[in-house]
């Protein structure tokens, strides 16, 4: 039986879409991601509560400037945002494609777009990303653009024709052909009604997320002043050091949210500390004390092998990251660091470690991190004590085991039990 040709493209997606949403998505989350191989050369509006972006590139060779661009149209098919830049140095086409997904995919985050269909003409970018057959030079671009994906709550990406992609084509050409090489992005005008001076309503609803949107359409605006940068975080607009760190704090504790709220009794206990009646140097110093934040000779050594576990753990994603390990299952023998990690029941003065842990997990295309007896990581153990009872401070890096350790290596893989 013979397929033809666009069955077997539509077969080729399909099965890329599992294998994405397999590989890509942990359990817990309710991100959808759907490859969509082209169905017709006619541009499709998408639905209502989705908006498309039109993603197009155009190379021209290693000395120029690449040109790129993308185009953000909401369920009416009216135009609510875009961008072009110039990428340079660009060594090839594929490049060029991959650095302006990876751009439009940041772009529409920072503008805080939830559900989005991205809309490419490139074969090569789409069996590059989705459909690899060896290891490429590009596969940084690759991986960035793939984790990149999970920025959306819902993420589409089509192949469409190129007639499909024209008119993104053609202001990608504009850049090269013309030297529009100034980087510019279409400003807030473009969700003014353009008749009474008011909000689009429906436009801001379209393109702004809906925590957002009641603080777009309460703000106004005077249309005879021109545009200028502010910053977000202050009340004049103004950058100042405090809203900065403020913002810094923020972020972190996003990626590392505090544990669950303290039991009624230990609420009770802390309330009554800072009610007590005394000076408020004492009441800090038993705040520290309760807390088990003074610097007292075992909470110092406790967080010091915790501080050593955390950066050996990353140092070793890093590393097995670089040299293109895919899956890997990591043994520890350490209760703290597990709990750290995965089981934190307060803010942590590491939480810094332990986010950066947090990120590298999503490195691999299969990751487990298991707790184990010291003695099934005895060999490992007995390397990282070499370095501090011989004084072996030299790093490196080698293939195979220790040699010195070679008995034991053998001996324990022969006796070790299936997974």
């Amino acid at each position: 039986v013979q397929s033809s040709g666009s069955s077997i493209l539509s077969l080729a997606s399909e099965e890329g879409a599992t294998w994405l949403n397999l590989q890509l998505i942990p359990p817990e989350s309710s991100l959808v991601i759907t490859l969509i191989a082209p169905q017709t050369r006619k541009w499709m509006k998408p639905p209502m509560g989705t908006v498309k972006c039109n993603v197009a590139s155009l190379w021209v060779d290693s000395f120029q400037n690449s040109g790129s661009t993308w185009i953000l149209r909401d369920s009416s098919g009216v135009p609510r945002a875009h961008s072009r830049w110039a990428f340079a140095p660009i060594t090839s086409a594929l490049e060029a494609e991959l650095q302006t997904l990876w751009w439009a995919l940041e772009a529409l985050h920072d503008i805080h777009v939830k559900r989005v269909i991205f809309e490419v003409s490139s074969d090569a970018l789409m069996e590059a990303m989705f459909s690899p057959t060896s290891p490429s030079p590009l596969s940084y671009g690759i991986s960035r653009i793939l984790r990149s994906l999970h920025l959306f709550d819902h993420c589409q990406v089509v192949s469409s024709h190129r007639e499909t992609n024209f008119i993104a084509l053609q202001v990608a050409e504009s850049v090269t052909r013309d030297q529009r090489l100034q980087p510019y992005m279409a400003t807030v005008n473009d969700l003014f009604d353009g008749q009474g001076g008011g909000w689009d309503i429906q436009r801001v609803r379209d393109v702004i997320h809906e925590e957002d949107v009641e603080l777009v359409l309460n703000t106004g605006f005077n249309l005879s002043e021109q545009d200028r940068r502010i910053w977000g975080f202050s009340k004049n607009g103004v950058y100042n050091s405090k809203s900065g760190y403020k913002l810094a704090e923020t972020l972190e504790l996003q990626q590392d949210p505090p544990g669950p709220s303290l039991p009624p009794i230990e609420k009770r206990l802390w309330q009554d500390l800072w009610k007590t009646k005394t000076t408020p140097k004492i009441r800090h110093f038993m705040w520290r004390a309760l807390s088990g934040a003074l610097a007292v000779k075992q909470g110092l050594r406790s967080r010091g092998i915790l501080l050593a576990e955390l950066q050996t753990l990353w140092w070793a994603m890093e590393a097995l990251h670089d040299i293109h390990v895919k899956r890997v299952i990591f043994e520890v023998s350490s209760d703290a660091l597990m709990e750290a990690v995965f089981s934190p029941t307060s803010p942590s003065p590491l939480s810094y470690g332990i986010s950066r842990i947090l990120r590298s997990l999503h490195l691999f295309d299969h990751c487990q991190v298991v707790s184990s007896h010291r003695e099934t990581n005895f060999i490992a153990l007995q390397v990282a004590e070499s370095v501090t009872r011989d004084q072996i401070l030299q790093s490196y890096m080698a293939m195979g085991g220790p040699s010195w350790l070679s008995f034991s290596v053998t001996t324990e893989a022969l006796n070790a039990g299936p997974y």
